[in-house]
């Protein structure tokens, strides 16, 4: 970060310029955007006649945020395994039961509701959002939230990403982690 500051020459960068706006976006979906933008609009700057108002922002955004969020976060899905057999079973078998059951329980070892919410949130706020995915040796396959303003990728063509050559994560950690 240092590197880019334009007090020691650094010029503009995409990342850090995307990490600021959903910052800034961040704040206005909560409702905590600065309001000096609004008071220079309506007093010209040096007015002081109107320091008496409540210039508190009005918590509309946040609403609908949320409105939206709860209505996304509704499991779009039932977990359902079936073999596609030709005898056409009247009962269920044990492997189709026990599949469906590891993928609950990976479900929820990885708290994937929570994930999924946070991801929702970060569409309806960022316009973007991310999750990243792995198979550990000990775990198993492992799930977790990427903050879309941590991610470095190539620029895309579509909506979608399907067209991105790469993706990364930038990740802070502390100089003990570091090995």
């Amino acid at each position: 970060e240092w590197w880019f500051r334009p007090e020691n020459g650094g010029g503009n960068c995409s990342f850090f310029d995307q990490r600021d706006r959903f910052h800034n976006l961040r704040l206005y979906s909560r409702g905590e955007q600065d309001t000096k933008i609004y008071k220079d609009l309506i007093t010209g700057g040096s007015d002081e006649s109107y320091t008496n108002y409540d210039w508190r922002p009005l918590q509309i955004i946040p609403k609908f945020v949320k409105l939206l969020s709860n209505q996304m976060s509704e499991r779009l899905f039932d977990i359902k395994a079936e073999a596609t057999d030709k005898l056409k079973l009247k009962y269920k078998p044990s492997i189709e039961i026990a599949a469906e059951e590891a993928l609950k329980f990976t479900l929820d070892l990885n708290d994937y509701d929570e994930v999924q919410s946070r991801v929702i949130e970060d569409i309806a706020v960022l316009g973007v959002g991310g999750i990243k995915h792995w198979t550990d040796p000990s775990k198993g396959i492992c799930t977790k939230w990427v903050d879309p303003a941590d991610c470095v990728h190539s620029q895309p063509k579509h909506r979608n990403f399907k067209d991105v050559h790469y993706y990364g994560e930038a990740e802070r950690i502390t100089i003990n982690e570091l090995k």
